[in-house]
């Protein structure tokens, strides 16, 4: 998967959350749609780490956006100056899958 095709498939993702939320009506629909909704700001900021990658290199110097990303989501630092772009891009798409799990388990529950 390239970056690109990444970041269509997390805007379509989107726009399918959008239409559900709006089609939602029972408490349990809109907690399986919640906890969904609650990965695309995580895939997100995935992208934007994937970007610096892109424009920069895998190892990225511990400032800025970088740095924000990676104290946001607690990120390993190969040293105290530097961030391994590709092991953290994993990381948030840990993070992400977790709540797109507890999304799969409140579907596995709706009646």
């Amino acid at each position: 998967m390239n970056y690109q095709k990444f970041s269509e498939l997390l805007q379509q993702f989107n726009t399918e959350l959008s239409i559900a939320r709006d089609k939602s009506l029972t408490p349990a629909e809109r907690e399986v749609v919640d906890c969904y909704a609650e990965a695309v700001p995580i895939y997100r900021d995935s992208l934007l780490l994937w970007a610096l990658k892109i424009e920069k290199s895998r190892y990225l110097s511990d400032y800025g956006q970088a740095k924000e990303i990676a104290d946001k989501y607690a990120l390993l630092r190969e040293s105290t100056t530097t961030i391994d772009s590709e092991a953290g891009i994993q990381a948030i798409w840990a993070k992400a899958g977790e709540w797109l799990a507890k999304g799969n388990a409140a579907y596995s529950r709706e009646p």
